[in-house]
């Protein structure tokens, strides 16, 4: 069970909102983390076009690595700790940019603040001493064109 796995998992039972039943999940803890009894997940849906406004949702089209078999979305809204034992069987594994992907959508919807500083060190050690907002600016367009490019929009 590492990183970028998908695997097949089992949510019963939830309460409220939470998305429910078997489904795909992948795995996004970091596996430096050790054996530990939980892993850190974000779940797959099915997509639908109304998920393209919806900045926690990741488009992603099924293939022979990750063993999806519809158009789906992963829902980085939902992301959860969960035991071991939920885990059913592994369906394949993600690309270094869908992890990518998921990695931002959970930090722009949690902690706006912090993708913004990453993106102004990152701006930093590229560009050096030029001005702050011609550096926020590029990277702001280069996040964007990046995310969307992978989403299709």
């Amino acid at each position: 069970m590492k990183q970028s796995e998908i695997w097949l998992i089992d949510l019963d039972p939830t309460k409220g909102a939470e998305i429910q039943k078997k489904r795909p999940a992948i795995i996004i803890n970091d596996d430096r983390l050790g054996k530990l009894p939980l892993k850190v997940i974000v779940p797959v849906t099915d997509w639908k076009d109304r998920y393209e406004l919806a900045s926690w949702m990741v488009k992603i089209e099924p293939d022979l690595t990750n063993g999806l078999t519809k158009t789906s979305a992963i829902d980085c809204f939902q992301i959860r700790s969960l035991s071991n034992e939920r885990l059913i069987e592994k369906i394949g594994h993600i690309n270094r940019v869908t992890l990518l992907e998921i990695k931002t959508s959970i930090d722009k919807d949690i902690e706006p603040d912090v993708l913004k500083n990453n993106l102004q060190n990152i701006a930093t050690k590229h560009f050096g001493k030029c001005q702050w907002s011609k550096k926020i600016v590029f990277l702001d367009v280069l996040t964007y064109s990046f995310v969307h490019s992978r989403r299709g929009t």
